[in-house]
């Protein structure tokens, strides 16, 4: 591998981001039911997140990338999607290491999802580290951004924290992106085994945010990623415009920012 020249790639990451820890897991959940292992790490554990950095650092990949710091977001900025209600919520949870569910009057958290007094401000720094990484591309210091984030974020809906996300980091980064910077057209391609619900619920309504979700269907979180919940419009037009001519309509739409939401490992199926 040749590592001899920098590329124009900007690299998002913080130890800080380790500091939210899941734990172990010894309840295995199915579609139709759960049974119980020997506990095993969580399966959103650090070390997912500590390895891909380690890989990136080993292969020379990392050093060959722009590095770009994160930083914490705001109240204002997560605000942009997120209640301040649901924020203080899940601020008080980690305190307090939350096992979820919790249902409450300022929103939810459900069974598969964990907190421990970092979660806070590991979610804090996922959040500003993707503003940092559309800031770093819109003004030019790096051509693209590969945010290595830790919590996740796109099950994360406005007042729910789910399928192990806290706060919506891409979501919060396209806000960012239009309010900041008056971006009149963002895409969001989300690529991950889970449908990304908590990144279309934000936008489903916004006609000037392209979501494209790859995912599989009936999996996660269920029941709300068949194409009749996905798609406005005529399904063999939605099926040949994947098929045929999405990349197309990516040319013709020509978004000011484009943004790819990927988990690294999505099921536990894939070890």
């Amino acid at each position: 591998m040749d590592v001899g020249d920098k590329c124009s790639t900007g690299l998002v990451y913080d130890e800080r981001f380790l500091a939210h820890d899941t734990g172990v897991e010894a309840t295995v959940l199915t579609r139709t039911g759960s049974f119980e292992l020997s506990p095993l790490p969580h399966p959103s554990a650090s070390t997912i997140t500590q390895r891909t950095k380690e890989f990136l650092d080993r292969t020379g990949l990392a050093a060959r990338m722009h590095p770009i710091a994160a930083r914490p977001a705001t109240l204002a900025e997560l605000s942009s999607y997120h209640t301040t209600e649901y924020i203080a919520g899940i601020h008080a949870c980690a305190q307090e290491s939350i096992h979820g569910p919790v249902s409450a009057s300022w929103g939810e958290i459900d069974d598969e999802t964990v907190l421990s007094p970092g979660s806070f401000e590991a979610a804090l720094y996922a959040a500003g580290g993707a503003m940092n990484a559309v800031q770093a591309v819109l003004e030019g210091s790096a051509r693209n951004a590969y945010a290595l984030l830790r919590p996740p974020g796109h099950h994360a809906t406005r007042n729910q924290a789910m399928g192990f996300c806290l706060f919506n980091n891409v979501v919060v980064a396209a806000q960012y992106a239009r309010r900041v910077y008056g971006l009149e057209r963002v895409m969001i391609v989300d690529w991950d085994v889970h449908h990304g619900n908590g990144t279309q619920d934000a936008f489903y309504a916004d006609s000037a945010v392209l979501f494209v979700s790859l995912h599989q269907q009936d999996w996660f979180p269920e029941a709300v990623g068949p194409w009749s919940k996905l798609v406005v419009g005529p399904v063999k037009v939605i099926r040949s415009t994947f098929h045929y001519r999405l990349g197309r309509v990516i040319e013709v739409i020509v978004p000011p920012l484009s943004n790819l939401s990927c988990r690294l490992r999505a099921s536990i199926i894939h070890n």
